[in-house]
């Protein structure tokens, strides 16, 4: 049980301390020696000065440090709000980022309801921030999912439908049977066809090389210029490999 600072986890370490050793009946000093060998980093730095303290005064001053640094309702709030809208857009095949997103989303509104600090991430604005953290299929059907809200119930999404969209959209992504149908599908059209050509080219063709030679415009084979190579009887008359070498010599 170790506790460095973070708001996030403050109340987490706070429970685990008040039923295994605040509530025991251990001598303050005692547990002022144990508040101060669980907490690390940041948290350590701020409460190191209360070991010169007497014993009852360094514990309760103690507590209350650390519950005005790293356990108020504002800072916690808003280290919940950064929390869901800091991260970068998850991939669409990421199936596990999805699912922790979505477990934070839910911590996040249980954390703040208690606290009474669910006005805090029920704006437009937050919304969307969180909204942008999402794969783009998942965001394309929160857009049809905030016109719905707005035809049927006549008013504008909240946090809470976007905590239970998040969670029908993992329960159908990690459905065991029909979630990897949502990964089948393939991304455009092959590297050869982004050059916009809709037909691939002959690689047996010598229809480039021939066509270099009849623009010419005279035979190079009997060097008359009143006729084509097509039409030079000397060059009908070669075999198909020496009519192709010839043409590529030339």
């Amino acid at each position: 049980m170790i506790y460095e600072g973070d708001p996030l986890q403050f109340w987490v370490f706070m429970r685990t301390f008040e039923n295994s050793v605040a509530k025991s009946s251990l001598s303050d000093g005692a547990k002022l020696t144990r508040l101060l060998q669980y907490c690390k980093g940041l948290a350590g730095r701020v409460i190191q000065h209360c070991t010169v303290m007497d014993p009852k005064d360094g514990y309760c001053n103690t507590i209350s440090l650390l519950k005005e640094r790293f356990g108020s309702n504002y800072i916690i709030a808003d280290a919940w709000i950064n929390k869901v809208t800091g991260e970068g857009a998850i991939a669409s095949h990421d199936k596990r980022g999805i699912r922790e997103f979505a477990d934070d989303l839910k911590i996040c509104h249980q954390t703040l309801d208690a606290m009474g600090h669910l006005s805090e991430v029920n704006t437009q604005k937050v919304i969307l921030s969180i909204v942008e953290c999402l794969p783009g299929f998942v965001r394309n059907r929160w857009i049809r999912e905030v016109r719905l809200i707005r035809k049927k119930k006549d008013r504008v999404p909240n946090f809470v439908d976007l905590v239970e969209f998040v969670k029908d959209i993992v329960d159908e992504i990690c459905d065991p049977v029909y979630g990897k149908l949502s990964y089948n599908r393939k991304e455009g059209n092959s590297s050869s066809n982004k050059s916009g050509s809709t037909r691939p080219r002959n690689k047996g063709s010598n229809f480039s090389v021939t066509t270099d030679v009849v623009a010419q415009g005279s035979c190079l084979k009997c060097k008359k210029e009143s006729r084509t190579l097509f039409e030079c009887t000397e060059f009908k008359g070669m075999g198909a490999r020496d009519r192709l070498s010839f043409a590529r010599d030339k």
